[in-house]
């Protein structure tokens, strides 16, 4: 392929990476001087591979001891799953920004927050109806669900079965 194409498509393949990662302006500013001044396809490939492990570094040591706040708000949310937990709460316990928590615990977990923690109380409650011949409000109640018909509803949700269904091991 002629040159300019080429650069074209390192520049096109960086501007994909950055927009995912949010690089500053000066950093693309960088990139696309130094896949400019490379002569031959493998100084460019070479350039294209450091500079993206470079940034992977840079990244990673920004994000060393986030591993242990989302362990920590793990921890947080199964102990206190029974009580009218809020993202600003869970936020506050591991000391992070409620944004910033959030995208972090999206990106940790792979589901959202609300989700995981009606999973968690689901899981509870699931093991209620296995091993209890308490009442479905009751339970409800016992794993922070107020509303009967709520917990129903994100029962089913999640499990694919009536909480009667589970009960009864249809």
């Amino acid at each position: 392929p002629d040159e300019d194409k080429l650069n074209e498509a390192y520049i096109h393949f960086y501007y994909q990476i950055s927009q995912a990662e949010k690089f500053g302006e000066n950093k693309n500013a960088e990139f696309i001087e130094g896949i400019r001044t490379r002569n031959t396809i493998w100084e460019k490939s070479e350039y294209l591979f450091s500079y993206i492990k470079k940034q992977w570094d840079e990244k990673n040591a920004g994000f060393q001891g986030a591993g242990q706040k989302i362990e920590a708000a793990v921890r947080y949310i199964r102990e206190h799953y029974q009580e009218d937990i809020s993202l600003a709460d869970i936020a506050e316990h591991v000391g992070l920004n409620e944004n910033y928590f959030s995208n972090l615990f999206k990106m940790s977990t792979g589901e959202n927050l609300t989700k995981y923690i009606n999973r968690v109380r689901i899981e509870k409650a699931m093991d209620y109806l296995e091993h209890t011949n308490l009442k479905v409000y009751e339970i409800g109640e016992m794993v922070g669900y107020n509303n009967t018909t709520y917990f129903s509803t994100m029962f089913k949700k999640i499990t694919g079965q009536s909480v009667s269904e589970f009960r009864n091991g249809k």
